[in-house]
Order: structure tokens, then sequence, then C-alpha cells
């Protein structure tokens, strides 16, 4: 092979963006071998479109080592600034320490020969910094996490980098802080706003991370790439070319085969692989609570033995506030019918009436709340003053997960019966198959309060001959095994 002249290899990663991400992959991980692959050119030519304006919100979803940190954190900035040394970008990751160590790589290429010389125009500022690389005229990249201070500075891309940190994410405070951090600071810092463009990619953890928070408020276009594909997909990779992926098929096999990733599989555990290797923060079939346990019902038994309502309360009116939710249950022949669902975002005057109205309607034999502050006020009030509804407190006695892996043998053995045609029955069932990795719990918190009450009041009612499980189904991490049902071994 006779090799080509150095100007033709500058040229080539002048003008095209995949060829200067391989230059920038063999400086930075000389000893990994670069293998070019079709979603580094989808993600290539979407990058493109939001350079030249074409695109002002672009949210990428990749599973784990899919070269997203070095494709657009590092080589894309690098190249933006290349081409136009005034442009400003904020590049915003989870921690202080991952933003330092990209920066550390990216200053890496900036200050190359290779990158000087294809990019002459393209001068650092002298004194220059690490976590701000500046140019001599007026671009730069900031690093920075996405708590951290971003005062006084703009940019024309934003570019957020994996900002949930994956071991809290099922911490509703930590998720809250970060959503906050992007809504009060982060998407305030575009130079333009009817211009400048905010990039998102991640690997997909929880419904409720910030990827899903951004999507709920705006339109983005998405790249969404699973390690196996779920079904057949026609990819667009730029200039006229399209890939066509099979389902099954899987994103590199050639770095991560059918044995890697069920051996990942295996160690992370189903759900948290179908959230990050398949970008599937609530997988087909549930979480805590399986598709496949459930009953439905078309009539309501002609009565019932008992007839409960479990509350659980919240006080805030706010859009993004957790719900005051309501179930209805009716006990009838050792079978537990969910009746009614009320859900609203009410202060407590309204709320209290709410929930004496309720009992008088479904003619209830107890209403439970839960313990918490504004539901212990709400009890003391009705048992003040209500002449229908005497409800009684309940306070959690172990914490929200445990509690609903504790009830959802309820759910297997087929003792839990669901309305087949009722409008709330799709909200109620995104939320209790995606528990808990779904956005709000208070359905579930409620369904788990209300079970845990029946359970314990009328345990010798509802016990008798399990019904099989589905084959393949596993019961919960937790959940206890039904009284009288045989001992699987393995």
């Amino acid at each position: 092979m006779i090799p080509l002249p150095q100007a033709y290899w500058d040229a080539m990663i002048r003008a095209d963006f995949p060829t200067f991400v391989a230059q920038v992959m063999a400086v930075l991980e000389p000893g990994t071998v670069y293998e070019p692959n079709w979603h580094i050119d989808v993600i290539a030519d979407r990058l493109l479109k939001v350079e030249a304006g074409a695109c002002r919100r672009l949210m990428i979803n990749l599973p784990p080592r899919s070269m997203k940190t070095i494709t657009i954190s590092i080589a894309y900035a690098a190249w933006v600034l290349g081409r136009d040394p005034t442009r400003q970008i904020i590049c915003v990751t989870y921690s202080q320490e991952v933003a330092k160590a990209q920066a550390q790589l990216f200053n890496r290429i900036v200050r190359a020969d290779w990158y000087r010389r294809i990019f002459p125009d393209c001068r650092p500022a002298v004194p220059n910094r690490m976590m701000e690389w500046q140019t001599s005229r007026g671009g730069h990249r900031l690093a920075a996490s996405i708590e951290g201070s971003l005062l006084g500075r703009g940019a024309d891309f934003i570019i957020l980098d994996d900002p949930n940190k994956g071991q809290e994410i099922h911490s509703k405070l930590a998720r809250e802080k970060v959503k906050a951090a992007y809504d009060i600071v982060v998407s305030t810092r575009l130079n333009h706003p009817k211009k400048s463009a905010i990039i998102c990619v991640m690997q997909r953890l929880h419904q409720d991370d910030l990827a899903g928070h951004m999507l709920d408020q705006e339109a983005f276009e998405e790249v969404v790439i699973a390690a196996t594909a779920p079904e057949d997909e026609v990819w667009d990779l730029g200039w006229g070319r399209t890939y066509h992926r099979a389902a099954g098929e899987l994103l590199q096999p050639s770095r991560a085969g059918p044995a890697e990733l069920a051996l990942q599989k295996r160690k992370m555990g189903p759900t948290m692989y179908e959230a990050q290797y398949q970008q599937r923060p609530i997988p087909p079939d549930g979480i805590v609570i399986r598709r496949s346990w459930l009953r439905y019902y078309d009539v309501e038994p002609e009565a019932f033995e008992f007839k409960l309502a479990s509350w659980d309360t919240a006080s805030t009116l706010s859009e993004n506030a957790d719900w005051s939710v309501g179930t209805i249950w009716g006990l009838a022949d050792g079978d537990i019918y969910l009746l009614h669902v009320e859900r609203a975002r009410l202060e407590a005057p309204e709320l209290r009436h709410r929930i004496e109205a309720i009992h008088g309607e479904h003619r209830l034999d107890l209403t439970i709340i839960e313990d918490a502050d504004l539901g212990r006020g709400i009890v003391q009030d009705l048992r003040r003053t209500s002449r229908i509804c005497t409800p009684l407190a309940v306070k959690p006695r172990i914490g929200k997960l445990a509690r609903m892996q504790a009830r959802s043998v309820m759910f297997e053995t087929g003792r839990v019966l669901l309305p087949r045609a009722a409008e709330w029955m799709p909200a109620y069932l995104d939320e209790l198959l995606g528990f808990p990795n779904s956005s709000h719990d208070d359905q579930v918190d409620s369904t788990s309060q209300a079970l845990d009450y029946i359970q314990q009041r009328f345990s010798d009612d509802i016990v008798r001959a399990p019904r099989e499980r589905p084959r393949g189904d596993r019961r919960p991490h937790g959940a206890a095994r039904p009284q009288g049902a045989p001992v699987r071994r393995r």
C-alpha cells in the first residue's frame, strides 16, 4: 500500500468528522484498535446538523462504552472550535472529577501538533486554563459539573454528557437536584436562545432521569440506539447513505458479542441492563410487578366482604409535585379488586373534603391514610369533625421498594384483580409496572399500603391454594414465597 502524503491526510481529517474521530481515538487510546461502526456515522451526521444550525436540540442515548464521550464531549468540541475559534462551548457532566478528566483529554487533542497543523486559526489564548480552554478569538470549551457554577458564562453549544450519577439514580432527591440545576442554571446559559444548541448524550438510567425530564419539556431530535435492536431499524448515515439493522442485531458484535452482553445482564440484573444497554428504563414486562402476573375483571362482584380506601397524600400544587392518590379496594371470595383510583393535586382543605366524600360515595368500611405530616393532620381533623369517615393513620414499617416487593406475591399468585376498561388504568399500569423507575410512585405507595393492611387483617381469607406462576418469571428479590407454595430447587 502506498502511503498518502501528509497533506492528503490532513485534508481528510479537516473535512470529514468521522475521520477526525478516528484520529482523536488513535491519540487518546493508542493501544486500542479503532473499529469504525455505523453508529458513529449516525452520531456524526446529527452533530454536523447541529453545527450547521439545522438542529438545535439533540438527544443521544447509547449503551456504555460506545464512544459517546470521546466522540461528542471531546472530538466534537475540538472539531467545532477548530473550524470556528469564536464558538463557545460548555460541557457538563455529573461530577467535577469527571469534568476534569474529560478536560484533560480535550487538552491533549488541541495541544497536539497535528491539530494545530490542520486548524492553524485555532490558537490558544495566553495564559490558558485546563477547565476553560480559550482560543485567541474568544471561543472556549468550559468544563463543569451539573451542580457547578456557571455564573456569567454563556455558550453556543451546551453538551450534557451523563449528567446523572448512576449510583444515585434511585434517589429522588438526587434526581430533583440534577433537574433543578438544568432548569435553573444550565438551560439559561445559551448565548442565543433562538439559535444556540443543547446536546444531551447519556445512557438511560430511570424514567425520571434528566433525559426523560428534558424530553417532557420540549422536542428533541432523538437518536436511541440499543445494544440489541428491538425491531428492524433503518438509520440515516448522511450523504444519502442508510444502514438497515435487523431485529436482534447487536450494536458492535466485534466488541460486545452475545456472550459478553449476556454476562453483563447477569451481573447488572435485567432492570438496569434494560435501562443502560437497551435504553428502556422501564422493561416491557415490568420490574417489581410483572405484566404477565396481572389479572383483570369486567364486572364487579355483586357484593364485597370489605371495602377500603388507601390514601397517600401530598401537599404541594407545583406542576412536578407528587400527587395525592386514593385507591379503592374490595375483598370478595379471597380476591382483592381494585375499584377506583382518585388522583389529584390538592391542598389540605380540598383534599380533606375529597377523602370524606369518597368514603361516603363508595360506602367504604374503612379509610386508611399514611401517617405523614399532611396525612396525620387530615386524620385528626376527620376523626374530630366527620360523621361518616373515621380514618386510620398507618405508619409505614419499611421503605417503599421493600413494601411493594413484599406485596408483589399477591399479584404473582393472582390475588389482585384490576378493572379492564377503567379510564385511569393506563396511568396506573405505567406507574405500577415502572416502579421503582417511574417518575411518580404515589399510586404504588397507596397500593402497597392497602395490600399490606388487607394481608394483615384478612390473611386467613386470602390464603388458599396458590395459582401457578407463569413459567420464566422469577419472584422479585425480597418478596416472600406464597404460603403453601412448593420450594423450587435449581
